[in-house]
């Protein structure tokens, strides 16, 4: 199973990975992104990857 996360070491809040895919993040409250979805399945995970692909400082993560 896939599990989906941000590295809150390298998260710089950009904020894109919850403009790309909204369904699967949020902000939290000082504008870094958090993980609404821990396990994306289906066109999830497909939007997962996108997000991670935005990400300019690769801080999201699926394992």
């Amino acid at each position: 199973m896939t599990e989906l996360r941000i590295d809150p070491d390298l998260c710089a809040g950009h904020g894109r990975c919850f403009d790309v895919a909204p369904d699967l993040f949020a902000e939290d409250e000082e504008g870094y992104g958090t993980v609404t979805v821990p396990r994306p399945e289906g066109r999830q995970l497909a939007d997962a990857r996108l997000a991670g692909r935005s990400c300019p400082e690769q801080a999201v993560l699926l394992t």
